[in-house]
């Protein structure tokens, strides 16, 4: 797994090697596989389960072997019965069924639903004796440990009202998105493509131009037409608190949003900031189209870089 450069390919990009070989003081009983892929338009993981099946498993029981772990299950949503289907036809790795719920991919939200165990705040998986490992991950762990192939393509996405051949590709890492695009045949000639994101409409990133690449945690890339982004302005906060409504996280994003404007990052820290999964939950639900999700990614990265935070003595209010 060191060897062939394997990291967690759902987004993270945390070495795999270094998340199999746990320190002595954390008791891991568990690995869990995310399957979950929750976020619209991305279908990657669904078709790998499909088309690969069992070189998914195998790969999730070397993963297993690392670990030395016995119990072993794939998280997977209700609404890919394709993949149940294969995964428990081949009925060498427990699958558990998982309602269709944004962010049920979310690695701490995933452990609870499949396990009952909770994540303490600022902690890891690993806190509780749980390995969480995406689908992708798992596949090249079998193409490195079987086959001998390092982690240098990845199944991707490529999707969105403006491109011309939307679809699920095998896709190098290092090119740029001017050569995928072009490889799927370019943009329609009647769509106007007004965005284009790495990643998901929910937690994917805005690309200012096509020569940014792929990397390996490149889940998907998406050309949306204006009839599929909203563009409203943004106004101010209207305090109707929709946005802490629907925190899987439980935290008050208003709250966080305000201190960061105002500059007060010791106060966007105090209300969790640094807790936030960045799954842009309260950005869709807010009526008056703050930039919640992005006002929170600046606050953990001038957390991080004054040192702000620290994971030993945090003062999480929640």
């Amino acid at each position: 797994i060191y060897d062939c450069g394997i990291v967690g390919m759902g987004g993270a990009s945390f070495p795999t090697h270094v998340k199999v070989n746990p320190p002595k003081d954390k008791v891991v009983d568990t690995l869990l596989i995310n399957a979950a892929e929750c976020e619209p338009y991305i279908t990657c993981d669904d078709r790998v389960m499909q088309e690969y099946t069992e070189e998914l498993c195998e790969g999730v029981k070397y993963l297993a072997k690392a670990l030395n772990v016995q119990s072993v299950f794939i998280g997977v949503e209700e609404n890919k019965p394709l993949s149940v289907q294969a995964l428990q036809k081949n009925g060498s790795v427990g699958v558990t069924v998982l309602k269709t719920k944004y962010p049920q991919g979310a690695e701490k939200q995933l452990i609870y639903a499949a396990t009952g165990r909770r994540v303490p705040a600022c902690g890891l998986p690993a806190d509780i004796g749980v390995v969480v490992c995406n689908v992708q991950t798992a596949f090249a762990v079998y193409r490195a440990c079987k086959l001998g192939i390092p982690c240098y393509e990845r199944v991707m996405t490529v999707s969105g009202g403006a491109v011309n051949n939307p679809g699920n590709y095998w896709v190098r890492t290092g090119l740029s998105y001017e050569q995928v695009l072009e490889a799927v045949g370019g943009l329609k000639e009647d769509a106007e493509m007004v965005k284009m994101l790495s990643g998901g409409p929910m937690m994917g990133f805005s690309q200012h131009n096509l020569k940014q690449c792929v990397g390996k945690a490149t889940s998907s890339l998406l050309f949306l037409t204006a009839e599929e982004v909203n563009t409203d302005q943004a106004s101010v906060c209207i305090n109707c608190g929709k946005c802490a409504s629907v925190c899987p996280m439980r935290l008050m994003p208003m709250y966080i949003d305000g201190y960061a404007l105002a500059r007060d990052f010791e106060g966007s820290k105090k209300y969790g900031a640094m807790n936030c999964i960045e799954c842009g939950s309260c950005a869709y639900i807010c009526p008056a189209k703050r930039p919640l999700v992005q006002s929170i990614r600046l606050a953990k990265k001038i957390i991080r870089t004054r040192n702000i935070y620290d994971r030993r003595k945090s003062n999480y209010v929640g």
